[in-house]
């Protein structure tokens, strides 16, 4: 008898139950009414419903729900503690999944347990209670996947919606619901949700908050985060779980043939993690997918390309395709994505990721008069006199929707390699595959005109991919496009001047990383681009350049102009007619506040660079500057901070304005200790100086010295002193402090510290010192009774218990050998359960001693004995002894 059966009878006092009668009376129901579901599928699904089967039903058809609770004359509440209880006990749904890149068995979802590739909080549902889950997951992290596996496990229902409107029409009354949507539009503005269910939802498009762009930023000031009643989870980063999914996926694949997890897992983080290839959980398996089925062409060649990798990955998706023709011969496909990639580079604004109709990818994909075999088909009067077509028409459709067009869209889709995104917009997927497939297209434009390859830096997701190309040509010495672009001038074309501006800073950023360029290369692009400059505020810009998201970080007027000072510090020719804010290594550097903001950002060079190698080299280059030149207050660039700090160290003449300065700049500090290194300076040395100013100042502590990860560099040389200073104590006391780089004379004045400290110390944090103090400090606390009396320090006594748990007990042991009882019983409370047994028996070694403080002892016993933990058996035999030796007393 099901859970249904078993109600109904006792709600209708009925000895045999016919589905058909219950589906009868149901439909005479006054609130039947609107209701499209006939006598007989009802009756259907009451049977379904009482073997724990189509469940979800309930869920999503409300108006049955509330019949049926109507009907039985039950509790909603009692109806849905029925339904839950079937969680534990009815058969999983047989529902399947198959990972194909992976080619992997199909998955019964039912039984089939996830990989560790998704948030915990959003796989175990009872999280999701109090609090709404939101877990922002970009496409291709397996969102499908988890709420197909949520409901077939009969833990959630799973909806799809294309917003979050539709997702509420589609709520159920009661329960957990996993909701997929294509939109987060209106979804951080819900402040309420019906009571009685519980959520997850799922949703790309959500991104992380911001520091303001600022390069002044004298603390970091968070932005204000907007009133909503989410709980955001992201997905685990890939290298936490890949190992486990390499795992996972062996255990199921379909092929039988050899596969070595291990191999797998060392060819995907030495030659793929590096890339930064994989984006999520479905980029992931294709990779193992691709090493699964080409390892050998892996193994035997020396070097595998990413043009080598998307062609491997291509050919995997091919073989899934149920239509096979010449289409998908990969060597084809290729050719055509390669075309397509072209024009996105080259026509439009919209960026190549974005989402869009099917339309406009059909518009994209079109080169040119479409020539088919079904217009050829169609062309025949015989076929148009069967069919009743009109020639006019079925050019006219030809035009509108052309059959070679639909086709190729249509193959990119059968390929999931055109993804719908959100309602009716679709997307190309995977993103490392068509940024190999731009990459090489970028570099093929190179080979053409100026103004071909002008015409995609004049766009902002074609010039990312066409000067990357560009500088990598340039760094190898191959300076045949700028050659092709100095032969024919076209001042007046924007195509050209956005060439010639790529150019300038390819050419500059060359000699900057330690390359070598032609020297009439080098002067013929300086005087072209000087001539073609637009001034603002006195200081010479780019024309074509512009501050978009898009754009690469390296066409912006800073780098314009860094390469500009990189091209003039070498330059030998016209050096007389540069503009003195581009040539600063041989006129007067004018006084102009607008350098800084303006154009050489701080924020835009420095904390964007194509690699910390390029951060130094920037540094270098206005160091040698400051030296050649030295600059006023009015003229000083950001950039010659560092070099400043070191002259002043170097001369002994720092001072706490020097240290003041050092947290102006966002990324300052770490950017100093390579530069020191680099120059001959002994890093530890400017560290302990700079401390040792302050000590001898009367300020409070500098926010360049306060405990951050930015500062780990400094507070690591942190003198004794220091520490033992009154004006750190509260800072002491923070969760920020890199504890976990202390020496040993930086632990001992610490531990001197502790008891006389400010405040309680870490009780409320999580981040609290003793969690990276070594054990030899812990015994030494202990021994010293380091640690206050009551429970002020309890939190510092469990960390030692669960880092230390056998200097705990060498401390316990200790205490009550010495009769320290007060320290002792401190240190018993904090230990963990399952100590229990071992502190009971330490602690009888001492009832012995006289003066037993039984008032205190026998309490906490108590409490142990009513927690019920693990040894309080023995807890109960010593609180027995004890109070049996007051009596006798």
């Amino acid at each position: 008898m099901g859970w249904l059966e078993e109600l109904v009878k006792e709600t209708k006092s009925v000895g045999k139950v016919s589905w058909a009668k219950v589906a009868r009376d149901l439909r005479r129901e006054p609130s039947w009414k609107g209701l499209r579901i006939s006598e007989g599928s009802l009756a259907t699904y009451l049977g379904a419903f009482d073997q724990g089967q189509k469940l979800h039903l309930l869920n999503t058809t409300p108006r049955l729900r509330a019949l049926l609770v109507e009907h039985l004359q039950v509790a909603e509440e009692d109806f849905q503690e029925r339904l839950e209880s079937l969680n534990g006990t009815r058969p999983s749904q047989q529902r399947s999944f198959r990972l194909w890149d992976a080619n992997t068995r199909p998955l019964n979802l039912g039984q089939d347990p996830l990989p560790a590739a998704f948030p915990p909080e959003v796989l175990d549902t009872r999280s999701w209670a109090g609090s709404p889950i939101l877990w922002r997951a970009r496409n291709g992290s397996g969102r499908t996947l988890v709420g197909e596996w949520l409901e077939a496990q009969g833990k959630a229902l799973f909806i799809r919606a294309e917003s979050w409107n539709e997702a509420q029409r589609k709520l159920p009354r009661t329960g957990k619901a996993f909701i997929e949507l294509k939109s987060s539009m209106g979804l951080l503005e819900v402040d309420t949700l019906p009571t009685g269910i519980d959520l997850c939802v799922t949703v790309d498009g959500i991104p992380d908050d911001t520091l303001p762009d600022s390069p002044f930023q004298e603390a970091p000031q968070e932005e204000p985060q907007p009133s909503h009643i989410w709980t955001f989870v992201s997905s685990p980063a890939v290298e936490e779980w890949l190992e486990a999914l390499v795992l996972w996926i062996e255990e199921r694949r379909a092929d039988e043939e050899a596969f070595d997890p291990r191999a797998c897992l060392d060819w995907l983080r030495k030659d793929i993690l590096p890339l930064g290839l994989i984006e999520g959980f479905e980029t992931a398996v294709g990779f193992i997918g691709v090493y699964a089925e080409f390892r050998k062409q892996l193994q035997s060649k020396k070097t595998t390309t990413q043009v080598d990798l998307a062609r491997y990955f291509l050919r995997i998706r091919g073989r899934h395709i149920p239509e096979r023709d010449t289409a998908l011969d990969i060597a084809s496909l290729w050719t055509f994505l390669l075309g397509m990639a072209c024009r996105l580079l080259v026509q439009g604004e919209e960026p190549w990721f974005q989402a869009r109709p099917l339309d406009d990818w059909r518009a994209i994909v079109r080169t040119g008069p479409d020539a088919s075999d079904v217009i050829d088909w169609l062309s025949n009067a015989s076929v148009q006199k069967l069919l009743k077509l009109a020639p006019r028409d079925i050019s006219k459709a030809a035009e509108a929707l052309p059959p070679q067009a639909f086709q190729r869209v249509k193959t990119l889709q059968q390929l999931f390699l055109l993804r719908e995104q959100q309602p009716g917009m679709y997307a190309l997927r995977p993103s490392w595959v068509f940024e190999t497939v731009l990459d090489q297209s970028a570099d093929a434009l190179l080979q053409e005109s100026a103004e071909v390859w002008g015409e995609a830096l004049l766009h902002a997701h074609g010039a990312a991919f066409v000067f990357d190309r560009l500088r990598s040509r340039c760094q190898n010495g191959d300076f045949e496009p700028i050659s092709r672009m100095l032969a024919i001038h076209d001042r007046r074309s924007p195509a050209w001047t956005a060439a010639l501006e790529s150019s300038f800073v390819a050419l500059g950023l060359t000699l900057l990383e330690g390359g070598a360029i032609p020297e009439t290369l080098h002067a013929e692009v300086f005087d072209l681009q000087q001539s073609l400059t637009s001034e603002i505020n006195g200081v010479p810009l780019p024309r074509t350049f512009r501050r978009d998201g898009l754009q690469s970080p390296l066409l912006s007027p800073g780098y314009w102009l860094l390469a500009a000072h990189a091209l003039t510090e070498e330059r030998g020719l016209s050096r007389a007619a540069a503009h003195p804010v581009l040539d600063p290594w041989n006129h007067a550097f004018p006084g102009n506040e607008h350098l800084n903001e303006l154009a050489l950002s701080w924020n835009e060079i420095i904390e964007r660079p194509p690699s910390d190698e390029t951060k130094l080299r920037v540094i270098e280059l206005y160091g040698r500057l400051f030296c050649r030149k030295k600059a006023s207050t009015s003229q000083f660039l950001h950039f010659q901070l560092p070099e400043l700090l070191l002259t002043a160290f170097q001369s002994n003449e720092l001072n706490t304005q020097h240290i003041k300065a050092l947290s102006k700049l966002k990324g300052l500090i770490q950017i100093l200790r390579p530069y020191f290194q680099r120059r001959g300076q002994e890093w530890e040395s400017f560290a302990r100086t700079l401390w040792r100013v302050w000590l001898e100042s009367s300020e409070e502590l500098p926010r360049a010295l306060h405990p951050r990860p930015q500062a780990a560099d400094l507070w690591s040389f942190i003198p004794v002193e220091a520490i033992q200073d009154e004006r750190l104590s509260n800072w002491l006391s923070g969760t920020s402090v890199p504890f976990e780089l202390f020496k040993d004379d930086q632990w001992i004045a610490f531990l001197r510290f502790w008891p006389r400290r400010k405040r309680p110390g870490f009780d409320l944090e999580p981040g609290f010192p003793w969690q990276a103090m070594p054990e030899s400090f812990m015994r030494m606390a202990l021994a010293d009774e380091v640690l206050g009396v009551g429970h002020q320090d309890q939190e510092a006594r469990r960390a030692i218990w669960k880092k230390a748990p056998a200097v705990a007990r060498e401390g316990l042991r200790d205490y009550v050998q010495r009769g320290k009882w007060t320290s002792a019983l401190g240190l018993a409370r904090a230990a963990p359960d399952e100590e229990t047994p071992s502190v009971i028996a330490m602690v009888r070694k001492g009832i012995t001693q006289p003066d037993i403080p039984n008032k205190t002892l026998i309490p906490w016993l108590r409490h142990l004995i009513n927690l019920r933990v693990p040894g309080w058996k023995e807890a109960w035999a010593l609180r027995c002894d004890l109070e049996e030796g007051a009596k006798d007393t």
